[in-house]
């Protein structure tokens, strides 16, 4: 199989995989949200909020390290997968430590702190697993990671749905979390030992230093990126309440149930890329050029339906109680277009050591949406947050093309107005459909749009046919 035929092999595994486990977590999450309510769906989203502020402790950018390295030499996985695993020992009783005491200081209710401490005992079972995931992608063989994801979910999601039919408390929501993170760790760690090598720990001082250094950029710039899409709901706990948070996050959720897609393909094509660079970079710039293609094509039309749409899918999805998401969910959804080309510009940088640029946006980001959050919250409550995230991505979207441009020459204007053309063609079903249910109003501006990608030559029969394109198509 050829380089092209693997990265689109892998982009269709992992596309499939995170849809539908996107799908399964989201249902979980939306419905938890509509049985228990706004005030305490804060408390829940705030406890998840909480930990992932902390989460880059108890990984220190190691496994972004992994994937590059061992893609450059395959039979390094076992010594750095060693270490990596060792060090990661560690890191996780730092993790539960400061998460712990962090939580207690700041003075949240019992519950709250509860939900934080199983919140974090499911993170760091996944920071183990995302260990085994990385190997999976520095090989190219996404299926396995694919597998257990969809494994992992598909058991929290079971539960959650159980433990609602069973009347259960809160808590034991977060606590099938914690199941499925179980899952995913054992999966994984089985298509390991039985695909690749059976991981023992090794500790080498010398390769953990090196992990440092190569790994801090992406741990420093991941807590960064963090503080700009958690410190949000943590600020809001404290300065409006549990309900800012829950409304605010029921909308957040919606844009982020389709961050799979772009994770996917990052996923797939960030291997390629690292391999690539240095040997034929004409190459490695036809596959970012391709990844930011469909970026757009994948993204714009959930922001333009989004906007056009927010009160019937809040209150399908959510119902009335949530009638406060409305408007921020309008303004959050295009935060979405603009996240599918930061994380893929920002990766593909630190894909080609380029990850101390990317540090440097995610911290320009971070302070700039603490400020901008600090002005607008007392103001604007949860709209606040919504306009400072989003003026947020600009910037940082705005510095990251300008920092690609000095390592690819990328020529998108053509290719951007004809995505923007493309959306626009199919418009006038949003408002000559209105009074149809949200569903069918989906479906039919889905067709008409896929159509319309086709009208302007964005996509070929050739590039879907049994997914093996000649190339990817800029």
């Amino acid at each position: 199989m050829n380089k092209t035929n693997v990265i689109v092999k892998n982009t269709a595994v992992i596309f499939a995989a995170r849809i539908i486990t996107s799908f399964l977590s989201f249902a979980a999450t939306f419905y938890i949200a509509r049985k228990f309510g706004v005030e305490d769906y804060g408390k829940y989203a705030l406890a998840l909020s909480f930990v992932a502020l902390f989460t880059w402790l108890g990984d220190l950018g190691v496994d972004m390290f992994l994937t590059r390295e061992v893609a450059k030499d395959k039979k390094s996985l076992k010594s750095i997968l060693g270490n990596v695993l060792a060090m990661k020992m560690f890191l996780a009783g730092m993790l539960f430590g400061l998460v712990f005491l962090s939580v207690n200081l700041m003075g949240y209710p019992e519950l709250t702190r509860s939900l934080v401490y199983v919140a974090c005992a499911s993170m760091i079972l996944t920071i183990y697993a995302n260990s085994f995931l990385s190997s999976f992608r520095a090989f190219e063989k996404m299926e396995y990671e694919g597998l257990s994801l969809i494994l992992a979910k598909l058991l929290s999601s079971v539960m959650v749905f159980a433990l609602i039919f069973l009347k259960k408390s809160l808590l034991w929501m977060m606590w099938a979390q914690v199941m499925g993170s179980v899952l995913l760790f054992l999966s994984s760690l089985f298509f390991l030992r039985s695909k690749f090598t059976p991981p023992s720990l090794k500790i080498e001082f010398v390769l953990w230093r090196k992990f440092i250094a190569g790994g801090l950029p992406f741990a420093l710039t991941y807590f960064l990126v963090m503080v700009y899409f958690k410190i949000d709901s943590v600020m809001l706990s404290k300065m409006v309440g549990d309900g800012a948070v829950g409304a605010y996050n029921a909308a957040y959720n919606l844009v982020f149930a389709f961050m799979i897609i772009s994770s996917a393909i990052v996923s797939s094509l960030f291997p390629a890329i690292a391999f690539n660079y240095s040997k034929d970079k004409e190459y490695s710039q036809r596959i970012l050029s391709g990844g930011l293609k469909y970026s757009l094509i994948l993204s714009l039309p959930f922001a333009l339906g989004g906007t056009f749409l927010a009160e019937k899918v809040i209150f399908f999805i959510y119902g009335p109680q949530y009638s406060a998401s409305i408007l921020a969910l309008k303004m959050v959804i295009w935060v979405l277009p603009v996240l599918f080309v930061t994380n893929l510009l920002g990766n593909c940088l630190g894909a080609i050591y380029r990850q101390k640029q990317v540090l440097y946006v995610a911290l320009v980001n971070a302070l700039v949406n603490v400020i901008l959050n600090l002005i607008l919250i007392p103001r604007y409550s949860l709209y606040g947050s919504a306009a400072a995230t989003l003026a947020t991505e600009l910037l940082g979207m705005g510095i990251l093309l300008r920092l690609i441009s000095k390592n690819f020459e990328l020529q998108l204007g053509k290719t951007s107005m004809l995505v923007l053309a493309a959306n626009l063609l199919p418009l006038p079903i949003l408002f000559v459909f209105s009074s149809f249910h949200i569903l069918a109003i989906v479906c039919i501006f889905g067709g008409v749009y896929v159509l319309s990608l086709f009208v302007f030559g964005l996509i070929s029969f050739a590039e879907l046919k049994k997914l093996r394109p000649a190339r990817l198509q800029v």
